[in-house]
Formats: structure tokens, sequence, C-alpha cells
């Protein structure tokens, strides 16, 4: 750790009673420096002084009071028995005699018949009429045996539901119940009253003493060094915050973010401050906002892949993609960190970036036959860093495009 106390750093401290302290310290290529603030300041504390006073004491006292009260009393009267009859469902089952059709048929039997002879003639080539006598035969053929039917009993269980009225004696018996009254009842009541006396009271009284305040500063830096060039000024505050003004000396190539955190050091007139300052490449750091799109693809379910210029991934770039209908109306919005994609770098320096959005609640897509649906789309990408700078951290690459299943 390299610490320099006005000599390697540009330092200037300006002590006054009632001016707040600075300090300045330049980047010279060191990894961290330490700067050291003191002043004096007035401070108001407070003393417990006793003195004369006038004190307060509650006095009791008795005071008979009447008023109405409400009051209970109970109230019976007799109620006779009475039959409570309603309607009850039984269950009535039974055997009856019914009847199937059994059907039996008897062995096939051999049935023949006489084929008669016939005569065949047909012209020869030498005009000459051949004729070819064929004899009679018999034919014979299975057919199958005659079919017998008869009506078989049987016992099967039948059940019904039926309507029924019931009823149940419920016997005589007292109703009872709380009747209000008004009731004029007087009564002691202890009461108070203020009574004041001479005392001794402590008071606290504030006086003026002169303390020493300091902060001690550590400083970090982080980030593309080498082309780092930049001039701090460090204020401690009256309030005890220290403000960090920041001058950059390669406005063209360089970005600077810083974190100031200050603390209570060793006791209440000491303060420690921890300053972190982070160097940025310029056209690196903000390539993700002026880099063009090359398309988006869909579908219906919510795979998504969108192709940019390539650029390398942080955790300070957020993305958030917002889905509306052709008609306008919202279906998905959602802002992501850009590591929970998936990167996949193609050709002529370009990449993918791709994400399952169905998993992070988008809801599927569903048309008339299972048509394409037209939807618009915006995909913005935004640097969560150089809050404090003024410049543009964000872009919106807007698509109009057709989704359909799986295309």
């Amino acid at each position: 750790m390299k610490t320099i106390f006005g000599i390697v750093l540009t330092l200037l401290v300006c002590f006054s009673s009632y001016a707040e302290q600075s300090a300045s310290f330049s980047f010279n290529g060191q990894s961290n420096d330490e700067v050291l603030i003191e002043e004096i300041r007035q401070i108001t504390l407070f003393k417990d002084e006793v003195r004369d006073g006038t004190c307060t004491r509650q006095i009791p006292y008795t005071e008979n009071v009447c008023g109405y009260e409400t009051n209970y009393r109970q109230e019976c009267s007799w109620q006779a028995g009475y039959n409570n009859c309603y309607n009850d469902t039984q269950r009535d089952c039974r055997y009856e005699t019914r009847y199937r059709r059994e059907c039996t048929r008897g062995p096939s039997r051999s049935q023949c018949t006489m084929k008669p002879g016939k005569t065949t003639c047909r012209t020869g080539r030498d005009g000459q009429q051949r004729c070819h006598t064929t004899q009679p035969r018999r034919v014979c053929r299975d057919v199958p045996g005659r079919e017998t039917c008869r009506r078989v009993p049987y016992q099967d269980y039948v059940c019904s539901n039926r309507t029924v009225r019931k009823c149940d004696w419920v016997p005589g018996r007292n109703v009872c119940e709380q009747v209000p009254y008004q009731e004029y009842i007087c009564r002691d009541v202890t009461k108070y009253r203020s009574e004041d006396y001479a005392c001794k009271v402590t008071v606290k009284v504030p006086y003026k003493v002169e303390k020493k305040v300091s902060n001690q500063i550590f400083v970090s830096y982080k980030g593309d060094l080498d082309i780092a060039e930049a001039q701090f000024l460090a204020t401690f505050k009256d309030d005890n915050t220290l403000d960090l003004k920041t001058t950059n000396l390669n406005e063209d190539d360089l970005l600077i973010s810083s974190t100031v955190d200050t603390v209570s050091g060793s006791d209440k007139y000491s303060f420690i401050t921890n300053i972190a300052v982070d160097f940025f490449d310029k056209t690196k750091a903000l390539r993700p906002v002026v880099a063009k799109s090359h398309g988006l693809w869909m579908n219906k379910g919510g795979k998504f892949e969108i192709t940019l210029d390539n650029f390398e991934i942080n955790e300070d770039i957020l993305i958030e993609v917002h889905v509306r209908r052709d008609s306008g109306k919202s279906h998905y919005k959602r802002l992501f960190n850009i590591t929970e994609f998936a990167k996949k770098k193609v050709a002529n320096g370009k990449m993918k970036l791709a994400m399952n959005l169905g998993s992070k609640g988008f809801k599927r897509l569903k048309s008339t036959f299972g048509t394409g649906i037209k939807l618009k789309v915006d995909v913005r990408i935004k640097l969560a860093t150089f809050a404090d700078l003024n410049l543009n951290r964000e872009k919106t690459h807007s698509f109009k495009i057709k989704v359909y299943k799986n295309k």
C-alpha cells in the first residue's frame, strides 16, 4: 500500500474553525491513496444543572357520581312440546322374477342334390362341330342344425327410493333470555386533581467547546488504469459526510465511477471514509448501448433469441423485454440481468442472447386454428452504472414479428 501525505499527492488542506475542509489529490498510476482531513470545530454540548422549579403531582379525591346504567335480568317462558316433522327417503329392495332367452342349436347335417348332366358343343378349325356330354352327379354340403330357443326364469334384486313422512317429539322446556333494563345508581368514584409544589429540577444547559474532528480517507483504484487521468476534490462537510468531486482529464476515452462510504471511527469526532474509484474504457463500457441489433426470433411458448453486435457481458448490464400484441395490449414485461441469458457467438462479430421466457412467467400465446400471431417486441438494454454521469445509458431495439408454435 502506498501512503502519501501532501508530497506525491497534490494535497491541499485548508484549516478554519468555521469552514468546511477539503483535500485534493490526483491519480498518477498508484493503486491506492490515504488522505487525512482535520479541523477544529465548535461543538455544542450539554451539562446537567439543578435549579429551583415547580413540579406537579396528582392528588386523589372521592366524588359521588350518579347515573343510569344498563343491567340485565333473566326472563323465562314455557315452550310446549311439539312434533318436529320432516320428509325422509327410505330405500326398499326385493327380489323379482325375470326371464331371459336361451337358445341351442342341433347338430349339423349333410344336404345333397343331383346336378343334371349337360352337352357342350364347339366348332373346330375344320368346320366340324364337336360335342361333349357330362354325366349327372350328386352334390352335397353341410348345413347347420336347427336352433331351439326358450325363456328361462331368474331372480333379480331390485331397489327403489320412496319418500316417507317422519315426526320426532320435542318435549316442552323453559326458554330463557337476558333482558336489558336501565337502573339509576350512585357510587363513590376516585378522581385526581393537579397540584403544583416547589422542587429542584435538573435541566440540560448548552455550552460551546472546541474539538478536533478528523476524517481518514482510504482511496482504492481499479479498472482500466493505463488510460486513467483524473483529479479529485474531497470536502468534509459540517454534517460529517464527504462530498467527492471528480475531474476527468481524458473524457474522450475514459469513464469514471466512484462510491463513497463514511463511517464513525473510534469516537464520535473521528471518521473513516472509503472511496472506491473505477476507471472504464469509454468505448468498451458503452458498447452495450451502441450495439446494433440484427434480428429477433420467438415462438408462442416464449422461446426468445436476439442477435446483436458482440460485446462483453457483465452484471452491470440489464435487459428489459416487453412483448405486446399487434393491437398494443401488453402481454409480458420483465427486467433481467444480462447474465441470465445464454450467450452464443456467431459469425461477423455478432452474438445471440437466448432465454426460455416460458420459465420466467411468460404465458403461452393462443390463436384461432393455430395461426401465427403478430407481436411488437421492445428490448431495452440499460447500464446499471454511471448514473452520476451525464450520458445515455440505455438503448431500445424494437421489432415487429409473427410467431408460430415452433417456427
